[in-house]
């Protein structure tokens, strides 16, 4: 009886696995004697009957890449250069699993920095160990002892950007959107936050907190010395140091687009609370089917308005939310709402409760910070995924507001005072 080549071993390809794939997806063309199609561009043969053949295997190799990509990544790479060259699609599917960008380089790295040993077992921890380091190695990053400097800065700054708490989600967008980055961008960012005279005080009463921003009155350096007081140490004190505040000037300059600046404007760029916030306006004056929410890139929470959705459910904390057209409203609770995936498995979200909204807000942040992608389907419809796993259903509707088909499981919910 001959051996059949099976592709029963090779993974559902994802973010995590692509060495293994890789792996597994090569040892089966090598099988079928397919695998000189994705090693090399060979041009068709001259005689009729083997170039028949030849496109004959050709085809089939592009079939296979197909099946093993599956409806997630499939469309990513297929183009009228990959879909009937197996060598491009394989070249395409390579560049952009081990893609040697220093944002691609971080993400791994960071990844091995989360590795952890799992309870005793040590064997599954070296073969925890062995995958992250040849995902290393796959991106580039090559491992030994440098001879010009001890630390790759990049990867120092990703360290220090994941140092950043969530609070200060507006100061981690902005250095996230100027990677690569450099020590020097690190400073200008967290400089500026530090100089801002807006300051975040949360205040706990009883059963409530209440984020607010005060207006402190500033402490002034003058005649060329510092003040204890002031809200900066000595060695950022302008009136000791009047150069660093004309380097300070003229980086704000350049960060405004080298507008006219006013050494007595520190308004910060990028403003930041303890409050939560969004920026849908027109969406919220109509009301949505049921199973429907808006998904909002502008929301730092997920937001639902029906109590009866949570499973848990607290008041101890209540959070003014801002709102795009300045106003603001308090959240009345925050708890667990439980949803059921497009496969039909649930998920727990921390939800705001907000009884005021028309329509419920489901914060794309929120999924992007677990590692979720947006995947196009049609003109005007995607899907979310998770590792290769499709979550929800998205589709763009009037006014160019995206809205998520997302059900509620509703249970019997355990209330907290």
């Amino acid at each position: 009886m001959s051996y059949k080549p099976t592709t029963e071993r090779i993974p559902l390809l994802n973010k995590k696995n692509f060495k293994e794939w890789e792996l597994q997806v090569e040892a089966y063309l090598k099988q079928c004697d397919l695998i000189n199609f994705i090693k090399s561009n060979e041009a068709d043969p001259s005689d009729k009957e083997d170039a028949k053949i030849f496109k004959k295997s050709k085809l089939r190799t592009s079939g296979i890449l197909q099946g093993l990509l599956g409806t997630i990544y499939y469309p990513k790479f297929k183009n009228a250069l990959t879909e009937k060259s197996p060598f491009r699609m394989w070249e395409a599917i390579k560049d952009h699993f081990t893609s040697k960008a220093i944002t691609n380089q971080s993400l791994v790295y960071n990844e091995f920095l989360d590795l952890d040993f799992r309870g005793n077992d040590i064997s599954a921890f070296i073969v925890d160990l062995t995958h992250h380091i040849s995902s290393l190695q796959a991106v580039g990053l090559r491992i030994g002892i440098p001879k010009d400097f001890d630390l790759h800065e990049n990867l120092l700054c990703e360290n220090i950007l994941k140092k950043i708490p969530a609070s200060l989600i507006h100061t981690r967008e902005v250095l996230i959107q100027k990677r690569p980055l450099t020590l020097e961008t690190i400073w200008d960012v967290l400089e500026n936050r530090s100089r801002d005279d807006t300051t975040t005080s949360i205040k706990t009463e009883e059963s409530s907190m209440k984020a607010t921003s005060l207006k402190k009155k500033k402490v002034k350096c003058t005649n060329g010395t510092h003040n204890p007081d002031a809200n900066h140490s000595e060695s950022q004190c302008f009136e000791l140091h009047p150069e660093e505040k004309e380097k300070y000037e003229q980086r704000w300059a350049d960060k405004i687009g080298k507008a006219k600046f006013s050494s007595n404007n520190h308004e910060s760029p990028f403003y930041e609370s303890g409050s939560a916030w969004h920026c849908i306006k027109k969406a919220h004056s109509e009301k949505l089917p049921s199973n429907t929410a808006y998904l909002d890139s502008g929301s730092s929470h997920h937001m639902i308005a029906d109590r009866s959705a949570f499973v848990t459910y607290s008041t101890n904390h209540q959070v003014k939310i801002e709102l795009a057209d300045g106003k603001s409203i308090m959240s009345a609770g925050i708890g667990i709402v439980q949803v059921k995936t497009k496969n039909g498995e649930s998920i727990k979200l921390e939800c705001l409760h907000v009884p005021g909204l028309v329509g419920n807000l489901i914060s794309w942040g929120r999924f992007v910070r677990k590692g979720c992608d947006l995947v196009r389907t049609a003109e005007t419809t995607s899907l979310i995924v998770n590792e290769s796993v499709p979550l929800f259903k998205v589709r763009l509707a009037d006014c160019n507001v995206l809205l998520i088909h997302i059900e509620f499981i509703k249970a019997e919910c355990s209330s907290i005072k």
